[in-house]
């Protein structure tokens, strides 16, 4: 087993405008029955976009022998000379929402010492460049100050995780490191998904030298050269997932843990994986990750067919534990995964699912289950080895209530749900632990830590209650993952 839990490094590449609108929604409003977002498919982008994607030319993107120049220390000295005229990659990083990221392509035009004449901005998903989305004029830099207010932004909806326009209200105060190292804070908002903008911070690279390099998102950035992470196709042809494995690492290397990421009712793995942070941690932490995505009904909603409430509603009759179990088989025996530790990271129809796998896969070694829950006839889950269990609930959820739902279609609530697993794995008495805060957006230490030691096979179960917590609780990731997964990897967990 290897869980590099002290020497790891944690890094970002830039993620696509679908991600951050569609955890936007994810996170905070719900946005359909079973709260989750409906997102298209996205991969995440190399930090490099050429300026042909939106047709502009080598002297407009900068691609000159300036614009190529070597990349700038991020010292806060006085600049050299006026900010590099042409693209430019700005990343933002929105600190409330767990360290999301959004991209866009800056276009700065007739720069002088004092003022740009011209501040232009365009949505990107990482391989694709939208229209203009507004413009600036005559911008006044003040000493090595730039503020580019350009108030309601529109992105449109070919970046909309709802296929609909999406307005920002966006201004971005900068301060200038270097003519080609631009950094500061964005405030703003997005009106429709009634959240307010208060702590982000966005850095901008020339475009024309931002290729294999990690997206500036604060002044806080070196650039590094970023390695480029393998990720591969597995599973039937009519319906593959991704793995993808950490940087440095092929299908030859030693056997590291695997990691299966299940997504909510409506939403889907990527947007899934993001939300937990899970991509953020792999190079840290060292595992293969999986990103499968559920089958589609009549509605165009992605589902796992989990248990009768959540959430095949027309009795599809798809077998999505013989497919999960298909693609771990694939990952253990052909891709360097290792069997004695696989762990599924679900969230409500994706935590049903996880635990219905904890059940009947004997391929499934621990499970995090966030806002999901277990079959309400406990008698039917008989797992063959013990399987370590954190579940994860908030209990101002109103879509999966943390005290369950009463009846044949329904299932039991966060705490039995709990003890069902902690007997089943002969554990011991339960045990609390000092609470946590994990949610920013919550008062104080809001995640009480509840444990069962002492079970059978070195298996361990917990309950983590957010108190307060709805749905689709803001974590800051990557710090809740990282220690949701180092639980389950604990023999006497605290």
């Amino acid at each position: 087993m290897r869980w590099d839990l002290k020497n790891g490094r944690n890094m970002r590449s830039g993620m696509s405008a679908w991600w951050w609108c569609a955890v936007a929604c994810f996170a905070l409003v719900g946005c359909e029955d079973d709260g989750n977002a409906s997102a298209p498919d996205a991969e995440t982008p190399d930090a490099g976009i050429s300026a042909d994607a939106r047709g502009t030319t080598d002297a407009e993107a900068g691609d000159d022998a300036e614009g190529d120049a070597a990349l700038p220390e991020t010292d806060t000295g006085a600049p050299e000379g006026p900010l590099l005229e042409g693209d430019w990659l700005l990343g933002v990083e929105f600190v409330e929402l767990g360290g999301l990221e959004l991209a866009f392509v800056l276009e700065l035009a007739e720069v002088t010492d004092g003022s740009v004449g011209m501040a232009t901005l365009f949505a990107t998903d990482g391989e694709t460049v939208s229209d203009a989305l507004t413009s600036l004029e005559d911008v006044a830099i003040e000493g090595d100050a730039l503020t580019l207010d350009f108030g309601l932004v529109t992105l449109p909806a070919a970046y909309s995780p709802v296929n609909a326009d999406v307005p920002v209200v966006a201004e971005f105060i900068g301060t200038i490191q270097s003519p080609t190292f631009l950094c500061g804070d964005l405030r703003g908002a997005v009106p429709g998904f009634a959240i307010v903008i208060e702590s982000s911070t966005f850095g901008a690279i020339p475009l024309a030298s931002a290729e294999g390099v990690a997206l500036p998102t604060s002044c806080a950035w070196t650039p590094e050269p970023v390695e480029a992470r393998e990720v591969i196709a597995i599973g039937p042809e009519e319906r593959p997932a991704s793995l993808e494995f950490p940087r440095g690492v092929t299908t030859d290397s030693e056997p590291l843990p695997v990691v299966m990421v299940l997504h909510g009712f409506e939403a889907t793995g990527n947007v899934q994986a993001e939300y937990f942070g899970l991509r953020a941690l792999q190079d840290e932490l060292g595992y293969l990750l999986i990103v499968p995505d559920g089958t589609v009904n009549s509605d165009g909603a992605q589902f796992w067919n989990a248990i009768p409430a959540c959430c095949d509603f027309e009795n599809s009759g798809v077998d999505d534990v013989a497919y999960l179990e298909q693609l771990i088989t694939e990952v253990v025996e052909t891709h360097g995964g290792d069997p004695a530790d696989v762990t599924l990271v679900g969230h409500s129809n994706g935590g049903f699912m996880a635990l219905r796998m904890a059940c009947e896969s004997a391929s499934v070694t621990g499970v995090i289950n966030l806002a999901g829950s277990s079959t309400p006839d406990a008698d039917t889950c008989t797992p063959a080895e013990p399987v370590s269990i954190l579940n994860v609930h908030g209990t101002g959820d109103p879509t999966i209530p943390y005290g369950g739902r009463p009846g044949a279609t329904g299932y039991p609530g966060a705490v039995e749900a709990t003890e069902q697993w902690a007997a089943r794995n002969a554990c011991g008495a339960l045990e609390s632990a000092a609470p946590r805060d994990y949610v920013e957006s919550l008062d104080g230490d809001e995640t009480t830590v509840t444990t069962y030691p002492g079970c059978e096979g070195s298996a361990v179960v917990g309950l983590w209650t957010v108190e307060g917590g709805g749905h689709i609780p803001a974590f800051r990731t990557p710090d809740f993952t990282r220690d949701a997964l180092q639980f389950l990897h604990s023999r006497d967990p605290q």
